[in-house]
């Protein structure tokens, strides 16, 4: 919800800003502790787990305007082959930004594989949350 909305809503609700705003801010809050936690399994190379952890079933995941995924499932067996064949995983968040269900996450990722070539790369991820699950995540490369 954008702020002008929840103030609009919340200056023509019966119950009042304070509750509004108690809930808005409770909500944010909550947001703000999952970008977190996502943040630091990112960073600790806990891809799969962070899938599985708060990836909807249903997910939809796109990859620079392209479908990547269509459920949680198919991004982690996709991603499963891929970090397979990777020995160093460095990964530095470079901002982060939360404006009512969504974030945007940029990270700088360097990776060297078995054959010990590097790759790095920034990219952004820009995550609509629901019911504490990404519903859909579209990856940017910048």
């Amino acid at each position: 919800m954008s702020r002008s909305d929840f103030l609009k809503r919340a200056l023509s609700s019966r119950v009042g800003i304070s509750h509004q705003l108690a809930h808005y801010i409770l909500g944010t809050n909550v947001l703000n502790n999952l970008v977190d936690d996502y943040i630091v399994m990112n960073q600790a190379g806990l891809v799969l787990e962070l899938c599985e952890k708060y990836y909807d079933p249903n997910v939809i995941m796109l990859n620079n305007g392209q479908v990547f995924a269509k459920s949680m499932r198919e991004s982690y067996d996709k991603q499963k082959g891929f970090i397979g064949t990777i020995q160093k995983f460095t990964v530095k968040l470079i901002s982060k930004k939360i404006i009512g269900n969504v974030s945007e996450l940029v990270f700088h990722y360097k990776m060297t594989g078995y054959d010990s070539s590097i790759n790095q790369f920034t990219g952004k991820h820009i995550q609509t949350w629901e019911h504490d699950k990404i519903i859909k995540e579209e990856y940017v490369s910048i």
